[in-house]
């Protein structure tokens, strides 16, 4: 019989521990336990010996995630012995090591894995997991991407038993409703291989990576790719070839799509649900929903596409059920799982179905009107913008004998599609058709949104995604420049949405807005702080400033100095990190920027500091434990010259060692790093090194041996003797920062720079500060931003005479800065808000469309010139592009010029625009341009639970066993207080909490924070309450501030 599923093992077949982790533990082991160097494939080898002499032991104790990780305690007490660790090794090590293992970060898939499983989908095989294993390994497979690759996961902890028994594999075949003769099993076990071959699996393959395995005479493999080929040998006709052939017939007529979609598999294919809500008049229109999605589907095989679609509509998937109608409907069918949504009217709107509005409380007036309010609530709270919203409205001529009543719901769906304008209470997509127009537009809708959901999920899976060709900014088809020819325009007007590739033409296309004029902002010598949204010209305002000023304009006498993406960075990597910015820093940064436009400038400035000049505390000694006895004589003679020291020689017993490290080099004035041969290959010298750095803190390379500097020591001051070294440490290096630390203050020096700058002829200098969103170190966290804001935006810096600062920010930033208002004096500065109407954006799209233009006495003044009269489209295109565009010009750009590339996407366009082609770009605009120009659907900001998963915005927050359980406890609180007795029960589930000290629920949720900003998060987003507990910021609306840490 042919086979139809495949099984896999886990561990050791589809995923492994990482190599470097199994390095860093050894060196770790062999640290903590006073051992010499210990080999990780030691390590490897004691844990595979320890897992054969465990293979019969009964782990059906182990249900939670507290039995796991006890578990791996015990088992790394018994490895550790298989490496001569007698003595019981220190609990933090015994921790770190369960930890790890339990620990979805800890694991990655094998090269191979993917690829393999994406071909055996395609062959139509489905796939399954049998594996014994733990609870961590379903958060394992969700981190890894795996989970959605298998239809049916056996886990031993789940099923209560394990391989080699026959119960687990015959469990697994239930599930998978699949007989033993119809399947392939995958293991790196013999026993297990075995186990599988007992209950009747004709075909196990075992995997054997390492070549240990010579007993097996059946298969054997060394890589998951071999499998592709024995499945396939296997199959007389695979699944793949036979679409491929029905495919061929239904190009030729044989054959229609429909029959194709029956003819394969439906089993083997991943399900997008599509939602299907509608009043009562619209059957027919019902109807062809169900025909064009057996169309999709049969295209979709034939292009072996892994994926269906499946409608869900409440005349077909509902039973009975106890309760109000419309409530059964949502209770069977929850939108929220679905992917795709339809929604369609005529002439009815519905009945009231006696649900309430949660917003405001109104009833609602149809049962199709709260399923599309359910969805939009959805999309909203959805990681990845789902369900699709799709809305058509039939506009056939109403019949004859319509009633007052019929009158009356006609003008419900009237009103309901007003608000579903760009600038209506619930904007989404909107297509209006006539009769036989429904099938062909819900067709082509379908499959775009296919596509773009495919491309979504092989983004998260990890699989690089399969994407239409792009044109780069700036290139244009030749059937696009021949069409432009053809209309006299010079070229594509909207071919970029982005300054930064127009700086020559922007002049022409410039739309200045209210009272930021160009000759304002350089002529005024009040700071002004200028806040607008992504994509609404900040930079193209400052891009004008700039154009106006020296040296862009030669005649100019105001200098202006722009601090963008690479002063930003400049500025922190000179200061060492976020924390360690000051305004000395960016007084220096705008020294040297204007320094080759000042020839009398002469401050004998040369670079900008790295650390600060002088510090207190003792100097901290980094060496290797082979360098001790060398380090103790080093010491004494330190000591004896009056530098007090401190090295792990001084260690507290009883204290966390990794912590008390870290204190005490962030408490040190210099750190001196021992350079021996051993100095050098030892990674804890450096990891101190670079930690030092991090928190500025001076760094001395000691050579003791050799000439040669690691990388993250060449530009320190080096000493290679003992009096160089004494030399080096009681005279602070000459730098920068102590040059200007001898001024009086920065507004010294900034002063000096004025002076300069007037002696060289300038009115003043004008600072453009842009970018500081796009700051890798600060992208996304706006509290960041402020951070790196707060010493350039000091008073002190920017109230300087013959100095004007114009700051262009992001609006995400505006609350953060409030809050901190008494520090920024914003009453001191100019504040305004960039702010599109659509009035501004018909005028971008005027001047835009007149610099394009070849003839300058009668040029376009709209887009309307350039498309079809029929349909109103050449009257109304300008204002619906701009509503549509919701105050982006960004967004407004993108629109026209997606409708000028839809128009020459053919051979032999014609010379007007036609109006169906606008709707294919709303329809593209409403998939994914919407998405990509401004961002998903309303994002939350803030932390979101789907199932026990946390998503931090868009994307999954994955921590340790109990930092998940205490973040999760203070999620589900929604913003909330969780006592420190919540939190304990929480964290340590099955102890009492009482047992559980305040100190230790507190250093648990410090570590928290400090994994979440591992991952990029804000750990201000976790917030103490003083006296009380923690608890997390809920998610502000747009414009106002977080709440302040009580």
């Amino acid at each position: 019989m042919r086979p139809t599923m495949v099984f896999f093992d886990l561990g050791a077949t589809l995923v492994e521990i990482k190599p470097d982790l199994y390095e860093d533990s050894a060196r770790r082991i062999a640290f903590l336990c006073g051992r010499p160097f210990i080999p990780a494939e030691e390590l490897k080898s004691a844990e595979r010996e320890e897992w054969d002499a465990r293979l019969h032991e009964n782990l059906q104790w182990v249900r939670t995630e507290k039995d796991e990780r006890e578990y791996w305690k015990q088992f790394y007490k018994s490895a550790l012995k298989r490496l001569g660790i007698s003595s019981d090794p220190p609990s933090q090590l015994i921790d770190l090591l369960a930890g790890r293992a339990a620990d979805p970060a800890s694991f990655t898939c094998f090269p191979e894995v993917f690829d393999t499983l994406d071909e055996l989908r395609r062959m139509g095989f489905r796939l399954g997991i049998i594996s014994n294993a733990f609870p961590s390994a379903r958060r394992i497979l969700e981190y890894l991407g795996l989970a959605r690759w298998f239809e049916c996961i056996t886990l031993s902890y789940e099923c209560g038993c394990a391989k080699p028994d026959r119960d687990i594999y015959l469990h697994a075949l239930q599930c998978a409703n699949a007989r033993p003769e119809e399947a392939l099993f995958v293991d790196d076990r013999l026993d297990f291989v075995l186990g599988a071959k007992g209950v009747g699996i004709q075909r196990p393959i075992l995997i054997d990576r390492e070549g240990r395995s010579d007993g097996w005479k059946g298969k054997k493999i060394s890589n998951l790719r071999e499998v592709v080929a024995f499945a396939r040998a296997l199959q007389p006709l695979s699944a793949a070839f036979a679409t491929s052939i029905w495919t061929t017939r239904v190009s030729s007529g044989s054959l229609t799509a429909q029959e194709v979609a029956h003819r394969v598999s439906r089993d083997h294919y991943e399900v997008y649900k599509v939602f299907v809500a509608s009043p009562g008049d619209v059957l027919r229109e019902r109807e062809i929903v169900h025909e064009v999605i057996e169309e999709v589907n049969g295209i979709l095989r034939g292009m072996e596409k892994p994926f269906r679609l499946d409608v869900y509509a409440w005349d077909r998937h509902v039973h009975p059920d106890i309760g109000l109608p419309q409530k059964v409907i949502l209770r069977q069918i929850p939108i929220e799982q679905c992917d795709i949504f339809i929604g369609i009217f005529w002439k009815r709107f519905g009945m009231p179905p006696g649900t309430y509005r949660p917003r405001d409380g109104k009833p609602y007036l149809s049962g199709t009107e709260q399923e599309i309010d359910e969805a939009i609530e959805a999309r909203k709270n959805s990681v990845n913008g789902r369900p699709i919203i799709m809305l058509y409205r039939k506009v056939d001529p109403l019949p004859d004998g319509m009633t007052d009543e019929d009158y009356l719901q006609y003008a419900k769906v009237i009103e309901y599609f007003r608000q579903c304008e760009p600038d209506g209470e619930h904007p989404a997509l909107v297509i209006r058709f006539e009769g036989e127009q429904f099938k062909p537009l819900l067709l082509d809708h379908l499959l775009r949104a296919a596509s773009r959901l495919e491309e979504d999920d092989r983004r998260r899976a990890g699989i690089p995604p399969v994407v239409p060709i792009v044109l780069e900014p700036g290139i244009e088809t030749d059937t696009q420049t021949k069409w432009l020819r053809s209309v006299r325009l010079r070229g594509n007007p909207f071919r970029y949405h982005l300054a930064q590739y127009e700086q020559e033409d922007l002049p022409f296309y410039f739309v200045p807005l209210g009272e930021l004029r160009v000759q304002n902002l350089i002529n005024e010598e009040m700071p002004w702080v200028i806040y607008t949204d992504a994509g609404c010209g900040k930079t193209a305002l400052r891009m004008m400033v700039a154009a106006r000023c020296y040296p862009r304009a030669s005649d100019s006498d105001v200098l202006c100095i722009e601090c963008g993406l690479d002063e930003l960075g400049k500025v922190l990597k000179e200061a060492g990190s976020l924390q360690a910015v000051e305004p000395v820093h960016w007084a220096c940064i705008l020294v040297q920027l204007a320094d080759h436009h000042l020839p009398d400038l002469d401050l004998g400035i040369t670079d900008i500091p790295s650390h600060p000049p002088i510090r207190q505390g003792p100097v901290f000694i980094a060496y290797a434990r082979e360098d001790r006895n060398f380090v103790d004589t080093l010491a004494k003679d330190l000591e004896a010259e009056g530098i007090a020291l401190w090295y792990d020689r001084k260690l507290h017993a009883g204290r966390r060692w990794c912590k008390e490290l870290a204190t005490h080099i962030e408490a040190s004035r210099a750190l001196v790093a021992v350079l021996s041969s051993n100095g050098r290959a030892s990674e804890w010298v450096e990891r101190e090194a670079l930690y030092a750095i991090d928190h500025s803190v001076p760094v001395i390379p000691y050579l003791v041996a050799g000439d040669d500097l690691p990388i993250w020591a060449v530009d320190g001051q080096e000493a290679r003797s003992e009096d160089e070294l004494i030399r080096a440490l009681r005279s602070p290096r000459t730098t920068l920062y102590t040059v200007v630390s001898s001024l009086s203050d920065v507004r010294d020096l900034l002063k000096r720079l004025a002076s300069a700058a007037t002696a060289a002829g300038y009115r003043r200098i004008l600072c453009l500060v842009d970018e500081v969103d796009e700051l890798p170190a600060v992208q996304g966290q706006p509290s960041k931003a402020v951070r790196l804001l707060g010493p350039l935006m000091a008073p002190a810096l920017r109230e300087v005479r013959g100095i004007a600062f114009r700051y262009f920010l992001p609006r995400s930033v505006e609350p953060f800065i409030q809050e901190q208002r008494r520090d920024f004096r914003l009453d001191r500065c100019r504040v305004k808000h960039v702010q599109w109407t659509d009035q501004d954006l018909l005028r971008l799209i005027r001047q835009r469309m007149i610099a394009c233009s070849q003839d300058s006495f009668a040029p376009y003044q709209s887009l309307g010139e350039l498309c079809e009269r029929t349909g109103g489209l050449a009257q109304s295109i300008d204002k619906e592009l701009a509503a549509l565009a919701e105050g982006s010009p960004r967004a407004a750009i993108w629109l026209a010029n997606r409708l000028i590339e839809l128009h020459c996407g053919i051979d032999e366009p014609p010379r007007l625009i036609r109006p169906e082609t606008w709707e294919r770009v709303k329809v593209d605009w409403w998939l994914w341009g919407r998405a990509q120009i401004l961002g998903i659907w309303e994002r939350s900001d803030g932390f979101r639970m789907v199932g026990d998963r946390i998503f931090f915005q868009d994307r999954e927050v994955m921590l340790s066993a109990r930092y998940h359980a205490l973040l999760r406890q203070l999620v589900q609180a929604g913003g909330k207080v969780c006592s420190k007795t919540e939190l304990a029960r929480a964290g340590w589930p099955g102890d009492d909490p009482k047992g559980v000290s305040e100190r230790a629920v507190a250093e648990a949720v410090r570590r928290m924070r400090k994994e979440l900003d591992k991952q990029g998060i804000d750990p201000s987003w976790v917030e103490t309450v003083h006296g009380r507990g923690y608890r997390v910021r809920e998610p502000e609306s747009k414009g106002s501030p977080p709440e302040p840490e009580a």
